[in-house]
């Protein structure tokens, strides 16, 4: 599932999930108007991806976060180094696999990335 981040996130997603709240939670802004619902969606034992490097701020502490929730923010490098990297590509020298989902096949997709049964690159599709 897909939602719009605001105010009322929270309370979408804890209704979908019984009160659970989501197991992956997955923020492509990183901005403060986006962390912040972020952090009341994630469920007990969930993982919480900040990957927009868009400067918000989340308090982590004990009582901040659902217990065990894991928070990552993944980074890559600078812009020229990512141009760098993607440099080979265009001249055809790498070549990469991927699998296309529908969105709605997220949780299984996770699933299977964490089990590693994914080729490639898992890439979810929205109205695929």
């Amino acid at each position: 599932m897909a939602i719009r981040s605001d105010d009322k996130a929270a309370d979408i997603v804890r209704e979908a999930t019984d009160g659970l709240g989501a197991q992956l939670v997955l923020d492509f802004a990183g901005v403060r108007p986006t962390v912040d619902p972020a952090a009341r969606c994630a469920a007990v034992e969930s993982d919480l991806t900040i990957v927009g490097i868009g400067g918000g701020i989340l308090p982590v502490g004990f009582g901040l976060l659902p217990y065990e929730c894991s928070v990552g923010t993944p980074y890559r490098g600078t812009r020229a180094e990512l141009i760098e990297l993607i440099e080979p590509a265009r001249h055809g020298a790498v070549s990469a696999y991927v699998e296309k989902f529908p969105l709605e096949q997220a949780p299984d997709v996770y699933d299977r990335q964490h089990h590693g049964r994914i080729n490639g690159r898992a890439v979810l599709v929205p109205g695929a």
